[in-house]
């Protein structure tokens, strides 16, 4: 017993004494990366996810960080350009209450694609449960674009009135 702890004695002395990050870092061939200058930015389009789009919080500037950087990247395409300004004007009005709740929503759409898919048992379940989102999320829809109504209507009157 006292044995071993004497050979990892010395091993812990020598971690220390040798140079031992230097060897390894002779072994590991470190041109790959210094070759490879690419930038965050030229590459998150590609990205299926990150922090920022997931974390309901922080999703909304995500999204328009991310949205921002496909703009850049769509070069001469006014078309592409316009389509996605306009989904960073949708994604602009959107607070984090509406965040959190999106991310809930899809939260319980994948345990429900699980459950569907490996527990047979709880298909009728998962199927009532799926119709019951599937209202709530048109009943928010129908909230939302009844908000950005009144909103356009409140505009516009104020307009009116301050018009001579």
């Amino acid at each position: 017993m006292e044995t071993w702890a004497f050979v990892v004695l010395i091993l812990a002395g020598l971690w220390q004494l040798l140079p031992i990050n230097t060897l390894l870092a002779k072994c590991i061939n470190d041109n790959v990366l210094e070759t490879q200058d690419v930038k965050y930015s030229e590459t998150a389009i590609y990205f299926s996810n990150d922090y920022d789009t997931e974390y309901p919080l922080t999703a909304t500037d995500g999204q328009k960080r991310l949205l921002q950087y496909r703009i850049d990247a769509a070069g001469d395409d006014e078309e592409q350009k316009a389509f996605l300004q306009a989904q960073m004007g949708a994604i602009s009005q959107q607070n984090p209450f509406q965040a959190m709740q999106a991310y809930s929503m899809q939260a319980n759409a994948r345990q429900m694609a699980y459950n569907a898919q490996f527990n047979p048992v709880a298909q009728p379940m998962v199927m009532q449960q799926h119709n019951m989102i599937a209202q709530q999320q048109m009943m928010h829809a129908q909230a939302m674009m009844n908000a950005q109504r009144q909103q356009a209507q409140m505009a516009f009157q104020m307009q009116r009135m301050a018009a001579p």
